[in-house]
């Protein structure tokens, strides 16, 4: 049975969520990777199992490898954004239908090969209407933004960006590319935690910035929990179906 990958922060380890899975290193030819393994998923903390490495140090093609390795189809990012509008409200959830990535990451640096990178359709229907059936508010027509850090971007910046996005982000983008090059379904789920920089004249607190994110991961988690349960459900009906298939043909002599 394949597994299913969710790559995403330390937030959603722990407090009855995931607790059931096994550490793992995996060491591929691109670096070794801390991962949560379980019988039909693999959890991968975006940051390293400590939570210490920095959005602009992150080992992208180590961590998109390693899922491959483990035997990964379907890839869910989760991810912190910033809104570049000021109607893309904090405490929104989104799941982008595009992104834009002027410094991409490849696994074909060595060899003339291109790919064109998007985000998956089928997997973007299927997280929408587990959304919906559970009365979970999404958008899905927004463009992601995938800046470099580790710096604030300028004013200048922030203008120059919103005109072509609206939503921006330091990982998403790379891990969508990898994905695609390694025959990988990814799509992505991006909570809304803050605006970008003069978006509005009042900037939010860090205490409303807290309550955006404890918000959103709860009903992330319920997001989530609900798309494992579809996928590895229609996994188990495709194999049992092969399984009875298998059964009627050997009684009937092949």
């Amino acid at each position: 049975m394949e597994k299913i990958g969710l790559i995403g922060g330390s937030m959603f380890f722990g407090n009855g969520f995931l607790t059931d899975l096994e550490g793992k290193e995996v060491e591929t030819e691109h670096g070794k990777v801390d991962v949560l393994v379980g019988e039909n998923i693999v959890y991968l903390p975006r940051h390293g199992k400590s939570n210490s490495t920095p959005s602009h140090k992150i080992n992208h093609r180590a961590n998109i490898a390693a899922l491959k390795e483990l035997g990964v189809k379907k890839v869910i990012g989760i991810n912190s954004v910033v809104s570049l509008r000021s109607k893309t409200r904090p405490s929104s959830i989104i799941i982008p239908k595009d992104f834009i990535d002027f410094n991409p990451v490849t696994f074909f640096d060595r060899e003339i090969k291109q790919t064109r990178p998007c985000l998956d359709k089928d997997l973007k229907e299927k997280i929408i209407k587990i959304a919906k059936n559970e009365k979970i508010t999404i958008t899905n027509w927004e463009v992601y933004y995938q800046a470099k850090g580790p710096r604030f971007e300028t004013q200048a910046e922030v203008n120059m960006i919103k005109g072509f996005a609206q939503i921006m982000g330091l990982t998403m983008a790379s891990e969508a590319t990898l994905a695609r090059e390694m025959d990988l379904s990814y799509a992505a789920l991006c909570s809304v935690d803050n605006y970008a920089w003069g978006i509005m004249k009042k900037e939010l607190t860090d205490e409303q910035i807290k309550e955006n994110k404890k918000k959103n991961t709860g009903l992330l988690k319920k997001l989530i929990e609900k798309l494992l349960e579809d996928l590895t459900k229609k996994e188990e009906k495709v194999e049992s179906s092969g399984k009875i298939h298998d059964f009627i043909k050997s009684i009937r002599g092949g």
